[in-house]
């Protein structure tokens, strides 16, 4: 593990020196993602101005989901181009690379990439709604903001493998392009918190396609009202979701070689 953590950073410092090479490139993708933002701000404006409620939520309760969700977007964002290359991987023959090295290819294949300029806009414009949001609230005891963080990370985690899941597909089909923006369409629903949503849409989205569960309970969380069959649930799914992509990556690895074409 130790190693595989070393190559990974090493990969992620020569993304981040290979980006900077064009600071151009790199400043205007994270103008472009402030302006997203501030496109954004007019829903904070709107919930805030109108004194939203839901659920018995109110606005700022509201601008602390949006920010925990921009959060998890720009963490995402940051690993997404390994990520979403890896198919590209493995029909190319490009994975035989990373077999061949005395490390985890799963890891380091997905890790091989990253976009800097885009996740530190999305970081620090959630980090920034969240705490403006958490600050006009009563106050926030220590150990919900401490779990808030953790979902964060679990949060980050969950995304990396209902993400990369359909990737390993390619193991089996040539392209999976279509369902990865099936499903980053998707990503877009916690935009808002998720008691918005019918109940039959909140079931959907938390036991079958997991994408409530991504965002939604670092939010409750950090507002001061975490939910523990949420919390479990986002735990429980997770787990589940890790035991299917091991089934799938074993058996996918069995049938591979180089450019996967038949």
């Amino acid at each position: 593990m130790k190693r595989n953590f070393k190559v990974v950073m090493l990969y992620i410092r020569n993304s981040i020196m290979a980006q900077m090479e064009y600071r151009i490139n790199f400043i205007s993708s994270v103008l472009f993602e402030l302006a997203y933002f501030f496109v954004k701000l007019t829903y904070v404006f709107v919930v805030v101005s109108t004194e939203m409620e839901i659920d018995r939520f109110g606005p700022y309760h509201i601008v602390v989901f949006i920010g925990v969700y921009t959060v998890i977007t720009g963490l995402f964002v940051f690993i997404s181009p390994g990520i979403f290359s890896f198919s590209k991987k493995v029909y190319s023959g490009e994975l035989d690379f990373y077999l061949t090295k005395p490390i985890s290819p799963l890891i380091t294949a997905s890790f091989s990439k990253c976009n800097l300029g885009s996740s530190l806009a999305n970081v620090g414009s959630g980090i920034f709604l969240t705490a403006w949001g958490i600050s006009k609230l009563d106050k926030i005891r220590i150990q919900d903001l401490g779990l808030g963080l953790l979902l964060i990370c679990v949060g980050l985690i969950l995304s990396y493998f209902m993400f990369l899941l359909p990737q390993l597909l390619s193991f089996w089909v040539l392209k999976v392009d279509k369902l990865n923006s099936t499903l980053w369409s998707l990503w877009d629903f916690n935009n808002m918190p998720m008691m918005i949503y019918p109940n039959s849409i909140r079931f959907l989205g938390i036991y079958l396609i997991p994408v409530f569960l991504i965002t939604n309970p670092a939010g409750y969380s950090l507002v001061g009202n975490p939910q523990l069959w949420l919390t479990i649930s986002m735990f429980v799914v997770t787990m589940a979701l890790y035991g299917v992509f091991l089934v799938v990556w074993k058996r996918g690895i069995k049938r591979y070689h180089s450019s996967n074409i038949s």
